[in-house]
């Protein structure tokens, strides 16, 4: 904890005047830096839920679906300003954002193949389908990144549907989500599934209302602050003692969406006052998808029948920098394949023109 809190802060720049607020608060450098830390923190979280000891790391396990709904809102964000910035966003928009999830997720599953099979259990291909029917595939933690498989083809529709009507995408994807949620419930899915998943669309909703929502920030910015810090509070409180104080079905559920929204609108309020960024944030944001598909192969693999480390300080460290080490390895070469494939698509969408 200590050594990312000295990552999360190196080379970090408060605004000046104080009174002020970074423009580029979301800048492509801050969110980058952004996924670094949120990806190293998932791995944190797993880990701490994986072991018993250290009371200060055990406060990782409570932090997951706050990381992941920031994963969600840059998401939704990113995808509705580029929408907001090029009429012809949507055009090969499947073509070029599914392979950059898809392929790396592929790899991922030939690997947990591997490593179940060398364990003693030999997946069929009926097997690891029917792991995405019931809401356990085989790259263990993965469900994030289905849902974001899932949310492009959604947000493709919408941008065919809707067009330049950026409010009606969000209509769209909330009508989305309902649909989603439900699906979720009936299939028996648990509720970290679509408990983060709102902020798809508050970062859709945010990018379309920026201009309205900061100069409403500017004006109020220590209310923006309050408010948000107490709907977080209220949200944890309730996530936890809602079913004792009011037994409503769905109503934990709700306060986790509620206290996910309000940490988000928290990191935002604090980056527009203190710019993040360095190398070592970059170099691992820029990894981040991988990072997020090969921690379980560690976690796993560590404390299985081919090795079993009992050790919680050196299967934490294990796990940690043999995930960093395999996900940079697994992003050199994948973004090799991926920029050829890019320009290949990019050469096709010249002819046509």
């Amino acid at each position: 904890p200590v050594a990312m809190a000295g990552l999360g802060i190196y080379k970090a720049r408060p605004v000046k005047p104080i009174s002020g607020i970074h423009e580029d608060y979301i800048s492509l450098e801050t969110g980058r830096s952004l996924r670094g830390v949120l990806a190293v923190s998932v791995i944190l979280h797993h880990l701490a839920r994986s072991t018993s000891g250290g009371t200060v790391f055990h406060a990782f396990s409570f932090v997951g679906f706050l990381c992941v709904a920031v994963f969600f809102f840059l998401s939704g964000y990113g995808l509705q300003k580029a929408h907001m910035r090029s009429e012809n966003y949507r055009k090969r928009f499947l073509l070029k954002r599914l392979p950059q999830v898809l392929l790396p997720y592929l790899v991922a599953i030939g690997l947990f193949y591997v490593l179940y099979g060398l364990c003693g259990e030999w997946y069929s291909f009926g097997k690891i389908v029917d792991g995405f029917v019931i809401g356990d595939p085989i790259v263990k933690y993965s469900w994030y990144v289905v849902c974001i498989l899932v949310f492009y083809v959604v947000y493709w529709l919408l941008m065919v549907i809707f067009k330049r009507h950026f409010l009606g995408m969000v209509i769209g994807a909330v009508v989305w989500y309902a649909g989603y949620v439900i699906f979720c419930v009936k299939m028996g899915y648990g509720a970290y599934w679509y408990n983060a998943c709102p902020l798809l669309i508050v970062g859709m909703l945010w990018a379309y209302k920026e201009s309205a929502i900061l100069v409403a920030v500017k004006k109020h910015y220590i209310l923006w602050c309050a408010g948000a810090a107490l709907v977080f509070v209220a949200g944890i409180l309730g996530k936890y003692k809602a079913d004792a104080l009011l037994p409503l079905p769905g109503i934990k559920t709700v306060c986790e969406a509620l206290a996910a929204i309000a940490f988000v609108v928290c990191v935002l309020l604090f980056l527009m006052k203190v710019k993040i960024g360095n190398k070592a944030l970059a170099f691992l944001g820029d990894m981040s998808l991988e990072l997020y598909l090969v921690q379980g192969l560690f976690i796993v693999g560590l404390r299985s029948s081919l090795a079993y480390i009992e050790n919680e300080t050196v299967f934490i460290l294990a796990a940690l920098f043999g995930s960093l080490a395999l996900a940079a390895l697994l992003h050199k070469g994948l973004s090799v394949v991926l920029k050829a494939y890019r320009r290949r698509i990019d050469q096709i969408g010249t002819k046509e023109r």
